[in-house]
């Protein structure tokens, strides 16, 4: 019996940041998202990217669409996140980040090269390709962001 595969998809999504972060906590609260995300993420054989800053949240999921639609939705509910938007759904043919359950840029307001190249201050609110071209030039210039 020939078994049904579902879609690969690429969701990028947005969403503001609802927890009062003092400065010293910044670092702590995205390490915790980070390594949860990668241990998650690798269990749903789900692999991505996640920017954030004090202000806000930019993630990007690939994997099955179920798997990634299952996780977005445990998202939208999750308390640290408000208005939650998502900025592309897409079937894909290949994953942009096979090799990382959730590569990751902390956005503290140190300019880095990539973010210079993309024009991409401290709390923008990114387009999906804006991201997206970014995510993938970071993750080749820094491949161990992941």
């Amino acid at each position: 019996m020939e078994r049904s595969l579902m879609p690969l998809v690429r969701l990028i999504y947005r969403s503001e940041n609802a927890l009062n972060l003092t400065s010293s906590r910044v670092f702590v609260h995205y390490h915790d998202i980070v390594s949860t995300a990668r241990r998650r993420n690798k269990e749903q054989n789900i692999t991505g990217f996640l920017m954030f800053d004090r202000a806000r949240y930019h993630q990007i999921l690939e994997g099955d669409a179920e798997a990634v639609d299952t996780l977005y939705a445990k998202l939208e509910q999750d308390k640290r996140h408000r208005n939650v938007e998502v900025l592309s759904r897409v079937e894909i043919a290949e994953r942009g980040f096979p090799e990382w359950s959730m590569g990751s840029f902390l956005n503290s307001g140190r300019l880095h090269p990539v973010q210079e190249k993309h024009g991409i201050g401290m709390a923008d609110a990114l387009s999906g390709d804006k991201f997206l071209s970014f995510a993938l030039d970071f993750v080749h210039e820094e491949p161990d962001a992941a």
